[in-house]
């Protein structure tokens, strides 16, 4: 078989080959292929990147080269043995086919030898260690588990410091390492590799929707879903992204984490731009509103801005707080009269 992809429909005939996994397939090729690739694919989850990348990948590479060392890493020991067990079924149901077998001396859920040959698997969580074994291809694939590990700090400082202490450090010359993640944060372990290594590091990104400014190594038109190898469907993405909110849709449906200091509007642009005064010659000035109406309180947006003559907005008010419905209503208007406000707009 030409790459894992293929190898993989030629054994599983559950195995759907869709364009992400084509993308994936010329990725993984690469990285057994030619020496010293450094690739990090980010894409929604559930769309077959580490069936792909962290099982087959590593079998069709032993096949190529029974001598080649994988490493397969995750954010735990249980997800990246259970790796390796499929990876050993797969090389036990198929091992006429493959070419090799499973040293039966050298042999555990975690650290496996080929029979006969140097190569084999070391399947570890991120945070084991890995003292002692080298790696001709390192796969790691979801170094963080979910979004409240990467939004801590910590967390993110000691995944960022055990690569590059520790895995890093077992790398043999030519060594490949293929990263494949959801994104989480701006600043996990893909971030943080792009923004240090900018010339080192391959990105590719397929977000699940094409989305006008985000990038897609599929080239698609706004608007257009992934073909998904799970079957989810733009309706489903649609679904997804309700339940999930717009922080973690962008982070793990679009590859395009926002800072959870602010998604939208940061601190910094606002403190960059504060103006001694409000503008003279204003020609409207509006208040605007982002209500809550639970009836218990909760928290309200009103802020008031001026456009003025030269086409320059100034945000002159804020009184946001705490607010029932008759509340923010009143404060509402109240503020619209201070000011002289043209109009009042109403989330």
């Amino acid at each position: 078989p030409a790459g894992p992809a293929q190898l993989a429909a030629r054994l599983d005939p559950k195995f759907v080959v869709t364009p992400t996994i084509r993308l994936l397939d010329d990725i993984a090729k690469r990285s057994v292929e030619q020496p010293s690739q450094r690739d990090i694919a980010t894409m929604a989850p559930r769309t077959g990147k580490s069936r792909l990348l962290a099982i087959w990948t590593p079998v069709w590479a032993l096949m190529k080269n029974p001598d080649l060392n994988a490493v397969v890493v995750s954010y735990a020991d249980d997800l990246a043995q259970a790796h390796s067990r499929e990876i050993r079924r797969i090389v036990k149901e198929h091992s006429e086919f493959l070419g090799f077998s499973i040293a039966p001396d050298k042999s555990s859920v975690g650290r496996w030898l080929v029979d006969g040959h140097r190569g084999g698997v070391l399947a570890a969580g991120i945070n084991s260690g890995l003292t002692g074994h080298g790696a001709d291809l390192l796969i790691i694939d979801d170094p963080h588990k979910d979004r409240a590990e990467a939004d801590s700090a910590v967390h993110r400082r000691r995944v960022l410091t055990e690569y590059q202490s520790t895995l890093a450090t077992r790398l043999h010359p030519g060594a490949s390492v293929l990263l494949v993640q959801t994104r989480w944060h701006e600043e996990d372990l893909a971030g943080e590799l792009l923004e240090r290594e900018p010339d080192t590091w391959r990105a590719t990104n397929v977000p699940a929707v094409a989305t006008a400014g985000v990038p897609d190594a599929l080239h698609r038109a706004p608007g257009v879903a992934m073909v998904s190898a799970n079957g989810y469907t733009a309706e489903d993405y649609a679904a997804s992204r309700r339940t999930s909110g717009e922080r973690a849709w962008a982070a793990m449906y679009l590859g395009t984490p926002p800072s959870p200091e602010g998604g939208l509007i940061k601190r910094e642009w606002i403190d960059g731009h504060r103006l001694i005064a409000a503008s003279r010659g204003t020609t409207m000035t509006v208040v605007g509103v982002d209500p809550a109406d639970s009836g218990e309180g909760d928290e309200t947006g009103i802020v008031a801005g001026s456009l003025a003559r030269d086409g320059r907005i100034a945000l002159t008010h804020d009184i946001s707080a705490r607010m029932t419905s008759d509340t923010w209503a009143s404060k509402a208007v109240e503020l619209a009269a201070a000011i002289g406000a043209s109009r009042i707009v109403v989330e």
